[in-house]
């Protein structure tokens, strides 16, 4: 969102936003209403599913597999082993 890197006080407002995005209610600040945690999928275990998807894909074909992933055969290999998916 643009507004939050153009925002200098280090705190987003509504203010701050465009009228399009601010609705009547809304909280005025972040404080008032904290973003929610972060989901507990980390990118590591989002890579490691695509991993395996890929390879279930490909019908277990590993070269198939690392050609959709756009990795190599070998980086696959190492990726593989380093998720204990071999």
């Amino acid at each position: 969102c643009r507004s939050l890197v153009l925002e200098t006080s280090g705190l987003l407002q509504a203010a701050t936003l465009p009228a399009e995005l601010v609705r009547e209610g809304a909280p005025a600040t972040l404080r008032e209403h904290p973003p929610q945690p972060p989901t507990a999928e980390t990118l590591a275990d989002t890579e490691r599913r695509a991993i395996a998807d890929a390879i279930e894909k490909s019908g277990r074909n590993l070269t198939r597999a690392a050609r959709a992933l756009g990795i190599s055969r070998a980086t696959l290999h190492r990726k593989l082993k380093k998720y204990r998916l071999a």
